[in-house]
């Protein structure tokens, strides 16, 4: 796994409040934990992913660099091409059957594809460059939906958010936008400010919430200063279900709060968990870089990983959530219902990402070094 650093201005605005399941430290408010509903990770079933070795997706015919995935009922692939700029789209045998967009900076072209969603009788997808949202319909993929976010913290008068880039996005079950709006005070106070906001690009609620975003860290003994993302700082994920909840995942400690539409926490779940020892050779091996390696060997770590790597709510807003444990090579998965229980867990390689999964139906992506090229392969569920 290569992490990549990468040099930024750093923008000095002002912050507002902050989310209210975390204290000014960014750490998860004490508060949480004794309220929260207190739910065992012991004797969850195990599974096992069955794959389908007649499909596969990647190669330098058709896609080599992949960025976000999704797929749809019918079995249709959706893969953004962060090479060539679009989305292309394959058949439910893995076959490239169309491709959307190209680069540009027209209505329908791509700079930087970076979300993609299916979700009803829709395909969304948000380009990060262009700052803008695309609403494709099924099945035919004609594009009926393109929404500005750029400037739309303009609107509010707020002079703290006139500069707030849109950089997260999640698709509302009414078809709406949960966006968040980065903000940033210093490389350690960085904050994502949420609104919702219409097709139309105007912001159709007060403030949701502001929640931490992770912290970079900083090399002062080069020259420029070296600013990367480590991938041991914690973060708070936010995700959406169909029946329009709000997750919030602090991935330091296991602890999900289900918040309600107008921001407010109704419940938090916490699932204890044993947390990695941090071992800083191991760490160092995960990079490639000469100056990024020797900038970790500089840095205070901390003793541990943080409880999760990351999380996504399927299309029966299951939710899918990474553990990290003791063997650096592997990541332990659970499947939670929507109320919470444990529903199954299983083990994949950390290298492995599943992008999308439909049923009982999961894409998962991967890089094969022997092709030189991102592939997604497709498995299936077995309870």
């Amino acid at each position: 796994m290569i992490y990549r650093a990468f040099i930024t201005v750093i923008v000095l605005i002002s912050i507002p409040l902050l989310f209210s399941a975390c204290s000014d430290s960014g750490e998860a408010d004490p508060k949480l934990f004794e309220n929260a509903r207190q739910i065992s990770l012991d004797d969850v079933k195990e599974v096992r992913l069955i794959e389908d070795n007649a499909f596969r997706i990647g190669s330098r015919q058709t896609v080599n660099d992949i960025g976000a995935v999704a797929a749809d009922k019918s079995g249709r692939v959706f893969v953004a091409n962060d090479y060539n700029k679009r989305i292309e789209v394959f058949d439910e045998f893995g076959n490239q059957i169309e491709s959307l967009g190209g680069l540009g900076s027209d209505p329908g072209d791509y700079r930087d594809p970076a979300y993609l969603k299916v979700q009803a009788n829709h395909l969304y997808a948000f380009d990060n460059a262009l700052n803008r949202v695309y609403k494709y319909d099924l099945p035919k993929l004609e594009l009926t939906g393109v929404t500005e976010l750029d400037g739309v913290m303009k609107t509010l008068n707020i002079d703290s958010l006139s500069s707030a880039k849109p950089v997260k996005l999640e698709v509302m079950e009414d078809g709406n936008y949960l966006v968040g709006f980065q903000m940033v005070k210093s490389t350690e106070d960085r904050r994502l400010v949420y609104y919702r906001i219409n097709g139309s690009g105007n912001v159709i609620s007060d403030q949701m919430f502001t929640i931490p975003s992770r912290k970079l860290h900083v090399d002062r003994t080069m020259d420029p200063p070296l600013i990367m993302m480590m991938p041991y700082e914690p973060e708070i994920l936010i995700q959406t279900d169909s029946g329009g909840r709000i997750y919030s995942i602090d991935t330091d400690h296991f602890l999900i709060s289900l918040i309600d539409s107008t921001g407010d926490i109704i419940e938090t779940r916490h699932y204890p968990i044993d947390k990695a020892d941090l071992i800083s050779s191991e760490l160092v091996d995960l990079f490639t870089d000469t100056f990024q390696r020797r900038a970790i060997r500089r840095a205070n770590l901390p003793e541990q990983w943080p409880a999760l790597s990351h999380a996504f709510i399927d299309d029966r807003n299951r939710m899918w959530v990474a553990s990290i444990v003791s063997d650096p090579d592997i990541h332990k998965w659970f499947i939670l219902s929507p109320d919470g229980e444990p529903l199954a867990t299983f083990e994949r390689s950390r290298e492995e990402q599943i992008v999308a999964v439909v049923g009982e139906t999961v894409y998962i992506k991967s890089y094969n070094a022997n092709r030189y090229s991102d592939e997604v392969k497709r498995y299936t569920l077995k309870f």
